[in-house]
């Protein structure tokens, strides 16, 4: 019998024995509770492991499952820490363990979850038709339904489980992106164009229905509305993410400290910042001494208001390690932010004299020289750091900015036709030079900027009426 044909008998009897056990009111389940456990507590996998404290939790649950007073309880966490840290053998034995002792949603949602991982759609499916029927409120049910649809090109069915979504949950931006992607195979752009417009109106920074948005608005030849989608798309790169919180919380139980950042920046971006919190701490439970999880729980703090907190955490980061500038031009951007400028500037100073020669540092270093009038040295310290990142085009754009101050013109233009080698179509670069050129009377460069402002989505329109005022006053007509 194949992989798929013995999953399937395995659910038929479970499905079966927890309808002979509800008749029986659980009775006879309760009366040989240890025997049945037994024969699901997977044996530990030692040999595959490779973690020594995933395998002592493993052996320590095992005892628990098997001699323990709450055996159920132990097998639970057996389950979750398997399919957490991809043991998927042990795992679904557990998970059956669970679904005939139990036989709650979670579980068998946890097991359809398992074998969509391995591909096994059919098995997938057929176990999520059993967790609508016990849950069907859990929208995320019907979003992974119709996600193993699309990947089997099985549009007609993916389309129904996006609209059962919305029952559920009429505001689910997935289920629309989804419903507008499968109106975008078949060219329906009408159709399409509605769903994304719905979905960006019930959530305005979710950039993966705006990305989707300006493709259709491409189709349909609206090139305003196709530009606004995009300056959206780049102000909100993440969004789309929809809480799944029975896989979610499976991440609780990872020993995979990336894999748990991972998830952190997941669920964060779905808007479960609690969860988030709770991953990012374990991560640092697992490496604690990592002053990059330091750092990203500092930046997550502060995206919860918790700042005392958040700038203990970028303390530690600097702490833990000095020499990588990013912990201190992040916790300078964190004490700017709050008006803390004093600190912010200590934070600068000294993280340039572990690294004097940090591109970021040398560029909040210009910062802070402008600010305080000395352009001059702030000038050098722009060029610096363009010559350790050229790649960078901010630099340029401040070297540009202190020309001007400096009233060294030409040097300021020259730097900002530097940064468009470096960024082309960047928005400001093309309306300094815009402006100039008018301000010159030079028409053919004045068109030239002007032409490619109107096509950078990211310049503001605006910015673009304005200067095509001022060409049409110098100049005439285009």
């Amino acid at each position: 019998m194949n992989q798929q044909g013995a999953r399937w008998k395995i659910v038929a009897v479970i499905v079966v024995l927890i309808a002979v056990a509800g008749g029986a009111g659980y009775g006879w389940l309760r009366n040989s509770q240890k025997a049945q456990i037994r024969a699901y507590v997977p044996e530990v996998p030692t040999a595959s492991l490779n973690n020594d404290l995933l395998q002592a939790r493993l052996e320590d649950a095992t005892d628990r499952a098997l001699n323990g007073p709450d055996p159920v309880e132990a097998l639970d966490e057996l389950a979750a820490v398997y399919q957490a840290n991809w043991q998927l053998d042990p795992a679904e034995t557990a998970l059956e363990g669970l679904i005939e002792l139990r036989g709650d949603a979670k579980h068998w949602y946890r097991l359809a979850a398992l074998y969509e991982s391995q591909s096994d759609f059919e098995a997938a499916l057929g176990v999520l038709q059993t967790v609508v029927e016990l849950a069907p409120a859990y929208a995320p049910a019907q979003l992974r339904i119709a996600k193993i649809h699309v990947a089997q090109n099985e549009l007609q069915a993916a389309r129904e489980a996006y609209a059962a979504a919305l029952k559920i949950a009429p505001q689910n931006g997935p289920a629309l992106v989804g419903l507008a992607r499968i109106a975008m195979r078949d060219e329906d752009w009408a159709q399409a164009r509605k769903d994304l417009e719905q979905a960006v109106a019930n959530d305005p920074t979710d950039g993966t229905a705006w990305s989707a948005l300006s493709s259709v608005y491409d189709r349909l030849e609206l090139p305003e509305q196709a530009a606004e989608a995009r300056r959206e798309t780049a102000a909100n790169p993440a969004g789309g993410e929809y809480s799944d919180p029975w896989t979610d919380e499976l991440a609780l139980y990872s020993y995979d400290v990336y894999q748990l950042r991972v998830s952190a920046s997941s669920v964060r971006a779905a808007g479960n910042r609690e969860l988030a919190l709770k991953l990012f701490q374990r991560a640092l439970s697992l490496d604690p001494q990592n002053a990059q999880l330091h750092r990203e729980l500092a930046m997550h703090l502060s995206s919860m208001g918790e700042d005392e907190k958040a700038l203990s955490q970028f303390r530690k980061a600097a702490e833990l390690e000095p020499e990588d500038s990013d912990n201190w031009s992040y916790m300078s951007q964190f004490l700017h932010e709050r008006g803390l400028e004093q600190e912010a500037e200590d934070a600068v100073w000294k993280g340039l004299s572990y690294n004097p020669e940090s591109p970021p540092l040398l560029m909040y270093k210009g910062k802070l020289l402008a600010d305080d009038g000395h352009f001059a040295a702030a000038l050098q310290a722009f060029e610096k750091s363009r010559d350790l990142r050229p790649t960078e085009v901010s630099a340029y754009i401040q070297i540009a900015q202190m020309h001007f101050r400096l009233n060294q013109i030409d040097e300021g233009i020259a730097a900002m036709e530097e940064a468009l080698k470096v960024e082309p179509d960047h928005p400001l670069a093309l309306t300094t030079l815009a402006i100039h050129a008018i301000g010159e009377g030079d028409r053919e460069r004045a068109e030239k900027w002007l032409q490619q402002a109107k096509a950078q989505y990211r310049v503001p329109r605006e910015d673009v009426a304005e200067i095509e005022h001022r060409f049409q006053m110098r100049f005439g007509a285009l």
